[in-house]
């Protein structure tokens, strides 16, 4: 057969057909399991779109997951699909389905599914070529097709910084630097915005509409163009004195009772910073609501750390004390709860108070109202009832408290809230970092 037998009108590229003619001249067998393979590979692209990304996913998930052929035919394809790969001039692509990484992943997947993606997942990041989280950013396991197409672009980077030896898998520093040229190249200016900052657009977009809600969907119209943009702080400004304090005065260690709580002394001196007024001093941390509970979250953050029996600040939190812009943005990143359903109706919160709502009992109905629109249920199947979205939602309440970034006002029959001028530009900083975080599913 020659090359001409495979043009046909959606036949393979020419330079494919070629090495197609040249294999099946000596082997018809080797040349249609080398077609069959670059179909998955090239996916009717040409060999210049041929990258170790696509090669990896064929080589150690299409291939051994997704074909039906027994063990020993898998390996024939991988065979194959080499020698067609060195007739290209592609001899590094040829290797890796040659390799033993390959070999090992391929007899994972015969044992089970679970074994055999944790050695596809073990490979990938050791081939250097998986896209590394930074500081301000993370991957999504779900994501739209900019924020797709980037991870590929990112992967053929670091390609060719691994092929050129100017990046070495597995040595040392490897991981800094890969996260350095990784954020290079995301920030890198092209037609007037970086990757990194179209991938951050289209997930607020998503962010923002793809929800089932329509009184979610109204609070975060209100105040979409801000979310669209992150805040920065003036300079010299100090957003978070209550909960720096806090940091400052355990730095370099405070002692912790039997239990574990602050001790008594170190409670009783902090408790004017905390408002308190009543006669009597406070006997335990547990009293002052608004001190436990922003321990919990400088904890919860990795600011602090114990050591034996004190309580000091990390290496990350001192670091964070001499930069107040830092702190900001660390608390910001943390304000809202993983977990989705407390995540949900802090969100909700966050944006009716932004929005200008200070009414106590109508941030309930708002968020209860809009949390059930979401389709949140329990592993019944049944919707939560009220007290407990309200429950949700004081996680994040509590937590905007106890730093200090709401006025409260009015008696219990008509208890209001309103943001500071910091409190706002707090809970909007941290509505941009969820929407602009990785996808998380209901």
């Amino acid at each position: 057969m020659d090359a001409d037998e495979y043009l046909e009108d959606d036949g393979p590229d020419p330079k494919v057909a070629a090495v197609l003619a040249e294999l099946s001249a000596k082997d018809a067998n080797v040349a249609e399991a080398a077609e069959a393979a670059f179909e998955w590979v090239l996916a009717g692209d040409g060999p210049e779109s041929l990258t170790q990304e696509r090669i990896q996913l064929f080589c150690w998930y299409q291939l051994p997951y997704k074909w039906g052929d027994e063990l020993a035919g898998k390996f024939e394809v991988l065979a194959s699909l080499a020698r067609a790969l060195e007739l290209l001039q592609l001899p590094r692509y040829a290797a890796i389905c040659l390799s033993d990484e390959t070999r090992t992943i391929l007899e994972a997947f015969e044992a089970s599914y679970k074994k055999g993606m944790a050695a596809f997942k073990k490979a990938d990041l050791s081939s250097g070529l998986r896209p590394p989280d930074l500081e301000d950013f993370a991957w999504g396991d779900y994501c739209g097709i900019v924020e797709s197409d980037a991870q590929s672009e990112v992967s053929n980077f670091l390609e060719l910084a691994i092929s050129s030896g100017d990046l070495v898998p597995g040595s040392k520093g490897f991981k800094a630097a890969q996260q350095s040229l990784t954020r290079s190249f995301l920030t890198a200016p092209r037609d007037g915005s970086s990757l990194l900052e179209r991938i951050r657009a289209e997930r607020i977009e998503a962010w923002i509409t793809d929800r089932r809600s329509n009184i979610r969907r109204e609070l975060f119209a209100a105040i979409e163009p801000e979310i669209r943009a992150p805040k920065v702080l003036p300079e010299g400004s100090d957003p978070l004195p209550r909960m720096r304090w806090l940091l400052e005065q355990i730095k370099d260690g405070q002692a912790l009772t039997k239990t574990g709580n602050l001790n008594r002394a170190f409670v009783q001196r902090a408790a004017p910073a905390y408002d308190w007024d009543l006669s009597h001093l406070p006997q335990s941390e547990d009293e002052i609501t608004e001190l436990w509970v922003t321990r919990e979250f400088m904890a919860r953050r990795k600011l602090t750390r114990r050591s034996g029996s004190k309580l000091l600040a990390s290496s990350k939190g001192k670091c964070l004390l001499a930069d107040p812009e830092a702190f900001w943005n660390e608390v910001c990143r943390g304000l809202l709860d993983i977990e989705p359903f407390p995540a949900a109706a802090g969100e909700v919160l966050l944006a009716a108070m932004a929005g200008g709502e200070q009414n106590y009992q109508r941030f309930c109905s708002k968020v209860s109202a809009a949390i059930l629109q979401e389709g949140f249920h329990d592993a019944k199947g049944d919707p939560p009832v009220r007290d407990q979205i309200v429950t949700a939602m004081h996680e994040t309440l509590n937590l905007i408290r106890s730093l200090g970034l709401y006025e409260e006002s009015g008696d219990w029959r008509d208890r209001r809230y309103e943001f500071t001028d910091v409190g706002r530009a707090t809970a909007i900083q941290a509505l941009w970092s969820r929407a602009t975080g990785p996808r998380f599913t209901l």
